[in-house]
Order: structure tokens, then sequence, then C-alpha cells
């Protein structure tokens, strides 16, 4: 599937399987539909103005960032993303919106995993450290809810093929 976006420096598939994610440099965060290849939406990297503050903790412009890297939340909601302005940030998959941002490496953001459980945000970054994230309980909470709503959906559709299978 041929990407208008540029150069890419990052993808995920969500945790249905629905959709493809990319990063790269045009600064957006593209959907495609993982069956078509079809652009779904967009989202723009740079932070509503009430978060952008007074740039990036270098004294970069926070809104110039070229988002890098990305991670997928364990329950398919939240989209964590690193940019070349070492800020990390995470958006509301469905909406777009910037929930937070932080800073905090030194150097390039390389990395970024979302703990198995949803609790914490992991990232790795060119200065040698490893930050452990702890996200908020209405975060937390949202991603059990929705992880649970998927085990029942799974195990529904588990049963219905055994019971077609009989």
């Amino acid at each position: 599937v041929p990407l208008n976006q540029g150069m890419v420096y990052d993808m995920a598939s969500d945790v249905t399987g629905k959709y493809v994610v990319t990063v790269g440099a045009d600064r957006q965060l593209h959907i495609h539909a993982a069956a078509s290849g079809k652009h779904v939406r967009c989202y723009t990297g740079d932070p509503p103005p009430s978060l952008v503050g007074g740039g990036g903790p270098g004294g970069e412009t926070v809104s110039k960032s070229e988002l890098y890297k990305m991670a997928l939340c364990p329950a398919g909601m939240y989209t964590a993303t690193c940019s070349f302005d070492k800020w990390i940030r995470l958006f509301d998959f469905y909406s777009g919106r910037c929930l937070a941002q932080v800073a905090g490496h030194a150097e390039l953001v390389t990395g970024l995993r979302f703990s198995a459980d949803g609790t914490r945000l992991l990232s790795v970054g060119g200065d040698g450290c490893i930050f452990v994230w702890k996200l908020g309980g209405g975060l937390v909470s949202a991603m059990a809810e929705r992880l649970q709503e998927l085990d029942d959906k799974r195990k529904q559709q588990q049963g219905v093929a055994a019971g077609a299978g009989a």
C-alpha cells in the first residue's frame, strides 16, 4: 500500500487487527484499514496550543515536532508517540485528542512500549536511560474495562466456533 506521508518511521497494528497505524515525517499519525489499506483518518502530532507552553525541554518549538516512534496501548484505546523534540505525547486513538505530554530524556526518545497490564508507559532514549511512566487511574480503568470487553468477545467467539464444530 503506497503511503503519501513521506518517510515512515514506525508502525503498529491495533489490538483488533482492523487498523494499521503509522507515524512519520509529515508529523501525523495515520490510521489505515488493515484489510484494504484504505486511509481511515489521521491526527496531527502537535498538541493543542494549551499544551504547547514555551516549547520543548531544550527550548525547541513543540509545534514543529516530527513523530518518530509510537506504541498502542494493549486495549487499543491510546497511542503514545515520541518526537524529535524529545517529548512523549499520549493521544486518544479514536478522537486524536492529546491527553498528556511529558519530557525527561536528554536525547532523542528511541522507543516506547506500554506495559502488558496498561498501567505504565516505558520509554528508552539516546541518553541511555529507561523511563517508566505511571499512567493515571482514569486511563488505566478505561483500558481494564476495554480489555475485559475484548476478552469476553474472544471467549464468546471461541464458544460459537466450538458449538459450530459439534
